[in-house]
């Protein structure tokens, strides 16, 4: 029986955290390149008195990711780029590089750089990429490789990161990820669109019917533990 109470609080934890990141899919999904997340499960173990190895439920292993392509709306914007296909805009942030799939971009004003929402700078093969002031953004063009031009003239190409498997990078905040130890770049086969902003790949049916399934597994690991737990106190007083 206390390895019953065990293996529906170890249920519980999990499907609290399955909620929460459900709960993050449902409040980023018009965000633009976020991608879902979804949780990974194993088998808790852990070795009794005498050495034998037992199970006591399930446990989050690690939250993945889910990086399959999100549906491409056109907003038609000069500087909003979706990629379409496997691969990454690559930006300067606060603590290094980052990778994202939000590509709504604008020339910042001060510097002639052309940023991201947050004001990151986009980079290009020979780092930021500077457009003069001058040329208005419903001049600019992109090709599907990522080069930028204005009135015939080249104004640099965007760095398009891909990698062997995504799964080897890490998880930096709703849109943003980062290269990790063991990632291995590739060339990417992506192409570039114009005029086009990738949103979330979170799919609102799917995450709320997940949503109701996991409220009632906890309803269910709540009412059997508290079956476990009548039982434990009348065996207790007999």
């Amino acid at each position: 029986m206390i390895q019953g109470l065990y293996s529906n609080a170890a249920a519980m934890d999990v499907l609290t955290q399955r909620q929460e990141l459900i709960s993050s899919n449902l409040a980023h999904m018009n965000t633009g390149g976020h991608r879902r997340s979804r949780i990974g499960v194993s088998k808790r173990s852990v070795p009794d008195f005498q050495g034998r190895i037992g199970e006591l439920g399930p446990e989050v292993s690690i939250a993945k990711v889910d990086f399959s392509q999100g549906r491409l709306h056109r907003t038609g914007a000069p500087l909003d780029f979706a990629i379409s296909g496997d691969g990454f805009f690559v930006v300067e942030g606060d603590g290094g590089e980052l990778l994202t799939r939000n590509g709504r971009f604008h020339i910042d004003p001060d510097s002639n750089t052309l940023v991201n929402e947050e004001g990151f700078p986009a980079q290009g093969e020979n780092g930021a990429i500077q457009i003069d002031s001058s040329i208005p953004a419903s001049a600019i063009s992109i090709s599907a490789n990522g080069t930028l031009s204005a009135n015939g003239e080249s104004l640099g190409k965007l760095r398009i990161a891909a990698f062997e498997d995504n799964e080897q990078l890490e998880l930096v905040s709703a849109t943003y990820f980062r290269e990790g130890a063991n990632a291995v770049a590739k060339e990417s086969d992506a192409s570039v669109q114009q005029y086009f902003m990738e949103m979330s790949n979170v799919n609102p049916v799917s995450e709320l019917v997940a949503l109701i399934v996991s409220s009632r597994r906890f309803e269910a690991a709540q009412r059997a533990s508290k079956v476990i737990s009548d039982t434990l106190r009348e065996n207790i007083r007999a």
